[in-house]
């Protein structure tokens, strides 16, 4: 008859902080909420799932970008490693075990997560400096052939070398001021 009487609510006397109104009016969300953008797919890129989900080999070691399809449900990882970078520790028929590190306030900490190979691709974050290295090797080849030592290290850019400026100079000759009305 009364029903509105049997729903709890907080006492007046407490704050809207106390942890009896917070039991009334908690936040509640489920596994994928707020993910409509994140896990939508790109332009252009709907339809039919890929064969390079399935036809790419992953080894243990390899650094894999973590990029969830929404169309597969299965496998699927918490939205919070969605664009996060780990490397596979471990390879699964189905799955890739996965390796990262996860920011827990002013720290961070090694997780390690079983994802399908549909959410991951292999990453190029190491790409550039696979390159460096080669180039470095091919560079200490050719000056060992010579007799010569080479140093591949980086450098800071120095300096801009101390110039002097020489140019046509010409004065402005400051005119009187005069008041307009």
């Amino acid at each position: 008859v009364f029903f509105f009487l049997m729903i709890r609510r907080p006492p007046r006397s407490t704050q809207s902080r106390s942890s009896a109104a917070s039991d009334v009016y908690k936040r509640q969300f489920g596994y994928r909420a707020r993910t409509r953008q994140k896990f939508s797919k790109p332009f252009r890129k709907t339809g039919a799932i890929r064969m390079i989900n399935y036809l790419t080999a992953f080894r243990v070691g390899d650094y894999v970008d973590i990029v969830v399809d929404g169309a597969i449900h299965k496998g699927m990882p918490h939205n919070i490693y969605h664009g996060q970078t780990g490397k596979i520790f471990t390879v699964n028929p189905r799955s890739v075990g996965v390796v990262l590190a996860k920011q827990v306030k002013q720290r961070y900490m090694e997780k390690r997560i079983h994802i399908r190979v549909e959410h991951v691709r292999r990453s190029r974050c190491r790409e550039a400096f696979v390159e460096r290295i080669r180039k470095n090797d091919e560079l200490k080849h050719a000056a060992s052939g010579k007799g010569q030592h080479l140093s591949t290290k980086r450098k800071p850019v120095e300096p801009r070398l101390a110039t002097v400026v020489k140019g046509d100079i010409r004065y402005m000759h400051p005119q009187v001021f005069k008041e307009v009305f």
